[in-house]
């Protein structure tokens, strides 16, 4: 029926050719950040996950020095029908990874030592585009260091993907990304 809203669950089903298979239940109404998963035939697992202004942040345990996080794409979704606002939203959201290292952390919380390693990631609008969706294949790769003299290699060990300056953006849009992940735990 034209014109109604949909308030239960629905099923997301998609074939791209006969190497990939989309399937996750979705929840239409909730602006959840949990993973929903995503099946590749090849078992590469692939998963969505959503940030927006209530829910800024999400951190990843990486577990190797190998671990990796593939950003395929982002999708921008409204909760009203202000679908038509999302490249003022998109242009303003400002989106940053962050691989960090804890050396030291005092129990008093007095002193912490860290590694830090940031990287932007841009959502750029084609002045043509007419859908809210951003090919990113943006891919983040674990490294490693050393620690002053000592000649041992260390990695990484947390992953964080957040929105900058959330207060400064609108409650209504929220951030969908479809993500590969490799030796990451949530």
């Amino acid at each position: 029926m034209a014109g109604s809203a949909l308030l239960s669950r629905s099923v997301f089903q998609i074939k791209f050719s006969a190497k990939l298979k989309v399937s996750t239940l979705k929840s239409a109404t909730s602006p959840s950040c949990k993973p929903l998963l995503v099946m590749h035939k090849k078992g590469i697992r692939l998963e969505l996950i959503k940030l927006n202004k209530e829910f800024p942040e999400i951190e990843f345990k990486l577990n190797s020095k190998d671990s990796y996080l593939l950003i395929h794409s982002v999708y921008i979704t409204a909760k009203n029908s202000s679908a038509s606002q999302w490249s003022k939203f998109a242009s303003n959201v400002q989106l940053n990874a962050e691989l960090e290292y804890i050396v030291f952390d005092d129990p008093h919380e007095k002193f912490v030592d860290e590694r830090r390693k940031q990287f932007p990631i841009h959502l750029l609008i084609d002045p043509h585009q007419v859908q809210p969706i951003f090919k990113l294949n943006k891919l983040i790769k674990n490294m490693t260091f050393t620690l002053g003299k000592n000649p041992e290699q260390k990695f990484y060990r947390i992953l964080k993907l957040e929105i900058q300056n959330p207060e400064s953006l609108d409650s209504d849009h929220t951030l969908e990304f479809n993500i590969e992940k490799f030796k990451i735990d949530h």
